[in-house]
């Protein structure tokens, strides 16, 4: 997939992080997500500009150079 989308769904939240879904709902169960439908199994959206920032925030290492 290549397009930019603004929400995605948990399966390819797990492809573009390359990581189980038991890890994307371990580490995202507190994240605001977009539930369609009120019953326990409907479809749940994560926003990707949210999901952007958390990973910025949470994983990426910030190297400063040696002045």
């Amino acid at each position: 997939m290549t397009e930019n989308r603004t929400y995605l769904s948990k399966k390819e939240l797990i492809k573009l992080l390359g990581v189980s879904g038991s890890t994307v709902y371990r580490r995202l169960k507190d994240f605001p997500v977009v539930k369609l439908g009120t019953a326990k199994n409907s479809r749940v959206l994560y926003p990707r500009p949210d999901i952007d920032n958390f990973i910025k925030d949470n994983f990426m290492v910030n190297i400063e150079e040696d002045k």
